[in-house]
């Protein structure tokens, strides 16, 4: 419930400094973790809609990006996109 909680907040309180008060600022981040079990989402009866698993294959990776960084770069572009 914790994670879910924290995972779904949209702002966070906290002051900059030299500010007086502490003021909400929208999150303007994404949450990112990797798991080499495939059963890691918790059971929810709510749905696990907080959570977008993606299989990884390297070896079936079109652009390695240590090799083509033009080509990597646009792959990466396509992604955020």
């Amino acid at each position: 419930e914790e994670i879910k909680s924290f995972l779904s907040r949209q702002k966070e309180v906290y002051k900059i400094p030299y500010e007086t008060h502490p003021a909400d600022r929208p999150r303007q981040c994404v949450f990112g973790g990797t798991s080499n079990a495939l059963d890691f989402l918790p059971l929810d009866r709510s749905g696990n809609r907080r959570f977008i698993p993606v299989m990884v294959y390297p070896e079936q990776a079109e652009v390695h990006i240590l090799e083509d960084e033009a080509a990597s770069r646009a792959y990466i572009e396509q992604m955020w996109a």
